[in-house]
């Protein structure tokens, strides 16, 4: 309805009064009289006012995000099989809860009975003697990479670890490594005519090989040189002493990582540190699992 704004009509009279002579002057014989003078105020104009037009903000359309794909790469093949089911049960509890994760399982066992509402998939691998499985494990990387490269980040875990508390997007960075809990320098290979050869004086921590990773990109590319470099080393009959964790401290040596994380997440399971335990390194018998 309109709004309505509208004065009152007045009307607004003056008198004049009339002319009246000192008392010592002799009155006039005739003065004629003022007529009243009438002002008229004419009325007011009624000013109508529009109503407001109504002006309808459509809302803000969020659009929706295609959440963040992550890999987790598992070997397990042989007895490694065994650690699979509460591995993968404690990173359905604690890993990157907020994105779409999926496991990538390198495995030589045709039946795998993992319970997880999370997306598998399993790469069967031929398993091979010791060192093989983990010096060749770029290799497996490398030889999976376009399905990997659909993935917005990539990480690997030791099969024989397990996740107790909260890994979340503070490992979402380009080149992801963790210091070894026990960061022994004097691991580093020492052997000139390796490709995994690194000066210990030139670097500050040795990185354990059991929990690494980053965007996908990244990862395929490091994997790519350290296989590469691996392949070299064997033609010339050379292992590097802790096999690929040596080729990874060499890689991070020249090509630096962009996250470091601390023991925490590679924390041996009964060896007492000053880090919070986030994922552990599980005792086991080095021997029988390698055979």
């Amino acid at each position: 309805m309109a709004n309505t704004v509208k004065t009152h009509n007045f009307m607004y009279m003056h008198r004049m009064a009339p002319l009246s002579s000192p008392t010592t002057s002799p009155k006039p014989s005739s003065v004629p009289s003022t007529p009243k003078q009438t002002i008229v105020i004419p009325p007011a104009q009624t000013i109508v006012i529009p109503p407001a037009q109504t002006i309808i903000i459509p809302p803000v359309v969020k659009l929706s995000e295609n959440p963040i794909k992550i890999g987790l790469l598992l070997i397990a093949t042989n007895k490694y099989i065994n650690f699979i089911s509460a591995l993968i049960r404690s990173t359905d509890e604690f890993f990157c809860l907020n994105f779409d994760v999926t496991y990538f399982l390198f495995t030589n066992h045709e039946s795998v009975n993992v319970d997880t509402k999370r997306k598998l998939h399993i790469i069967p691998t031929e398993h091979k003697p010791w060192p093989w499985m983990t010096l060749g494990r770029y290799h497996l990387f490398s030889n999976q990479k376009d399905i990997l490269s659909k993935m917005d980040y990539l990480y690997y875990c030791d099969a024989d670890m397990l996740f107790v508390d909260v890994v979340g997007e503070e490992i979402l960075e380009k080149r992801v490594v963790t210091i070894h809990p026990q960061n022994p320098l004097n691991s580093f290979e020492t052997n000139v005519n390796s490709t995994a050869y690194v000066n210990k004086n030139s670097v500050q921590h040795y990185f354990a090989g059991g929990f690494n990773g980053g965007h996908s990109s990244e990862f395929l590319i490091m994997s790519d040189v350290i296989s590469k470099n691996i392949d070299i080393d064997l033609s010339n009959n050379i292992i590097a002493r802790c096999h690929d964790e040596s080729h990874l401290n060499k890689y991070t040596s020249i090509r630096p990582p962009t996250k470091i994380l601390s023991p925490s997440y590679c924390h041996s399971e009964n060896w007492s540190f000053m880090f919070q335990k986030k994922i552990l390194a599980l005792d086991k018998n080095h021997h029988e699992y390698r055979s």
